[in-house]
């Protein structure tokens, strides 16, 4: 018998690299001012400062990149990207959660059209995703990072779940879910309780 629900982190749980960062070097991106000024700031603030802290920070390198990328165009990054990034998938992982849960729901900081590319491209098409989004009236990006992860679960009504994540960085969603796997590149998982 199935399971009722389960969310799962994208990057290095679902697929075993950061997208976005494998985008940003096959766009030769890295060094663009903005990223490069808040990467090196980033740097410096790790040696000095808690990684809980570290947030802000965080979110202003998330949004340049987020930016650059958006700048590039869509299409482009998912016409030759999706295909890329699926070549990553974790299949273990994508066969056990469709295998063994009824719904499973995608919740991650990466860019949520580029997540439901790749899904697509894999010819995964019931699962929901929650990502990272563009508003086009507030010309900014919805992260969806740390605490907005947990938002988005409770917004969905979302009590009972398993967790699947590659770090103790979504410790929110970490306390709430019933069971949670640490998962890494090599498919191999760590129950955390």
């Amino acid at each position: 018998m199935k399971k009722q629900i389960c969310i799962v982190d994208f990057d290095k749980t679902l697929i075993g690299i950061d997208s976005i960062f494998y985008i940003l070097v096959g766009e030769r991106l890295l060094l663009q001012p903005r990223i490069l000024f808040w990467g090196v700031v980033l740097a410096i603030t790790r040696l000095f400062v808690p990684f809980r802290k570290q947030f802000y920070i965080r979110r202003k390198l998330k949004f340049e990149i987020l930016k650059t990328l958006h700048s590039v165009g869509t299409e482009k990054i998912f016409d030759i990207y999706a295909p890329l990034l699926a070549k990553h998938i974790n299949g273990r992982l994508a066969d056990y959660l469709t295998g063994n849960y009824e719904k499973v729901r995608v919740v991650s900081s990466s860019w949520q059209p580029l997540i439901e590319a790749v899904l697509k491209y894999e010819g995964i098409n019931d699962w929901i995703v929650f990502g990272t989004e563009y508003n086009e009236d507030f010309r900014k990006f919805d992260i969806c990072w740390n605490v907005n992860k947990l938002k988005v679960v409770g917004e969905e009504g979302i009590k009972n779940f398993d967790l699947f994540t590659d770090s103790r960085e979504d410790s929110p969603l970490i306390e709430r879910a019933e069971n949670c796997f640490i998962v890494n590149k090599n498919s191999l998982w760590k129950r955390l309780n």
